[in-house]
């Protein structure tokens, strides 16, 4: 399954969303690093709006497996005048299993 296709049907949430990770994602017991840390991203755009700048920065910590059933979550920090700072995570099972945090420059 494509990124597109699966974002395109994760059920919202209240500031994200949940996804079910398909096993062809997985690389042992848990997702490819770079598609679980494009679903925190994908949770940080859309908790930014349609008015974010680029994205400048991002720092990712993977705490546990991301498989399965999985909440992405994303809050904004702050929005400044020239930048917005975004705090992103993954959940499964109500505990945080990937942590992000993105910063948005002009």
């Amino acid at each position: 399954m494509s990124f597109a296709g699966l974002v395109a049907g994760a059920q919202p949430l209240d500031g994200g969303f949940a996804i079910d990770v398909p096993p062809d994602w997985h690389q042992g017991r848990t997702a490819y690093g770079g598609r679980s840390a494009a679903l925190a991203l994908e949770a940080a755009l859309r908790a930014g709006g349609s008015e974010l700048a680029p994205l400048r920065s991002a720092t990712v910590n993977f705490v546990g497996p991301v498989h399965g059933a999985v909440e992405a979550r994303a809050q904004v920090l702050r929005r400044g005048r020239n930048a917005t700072w975004i705090d992103a995570r993954l959940y499964r099972d109500d505990e945080p299993v990937l942590t992000a945090g993105f910063v948005f420059m002009n």
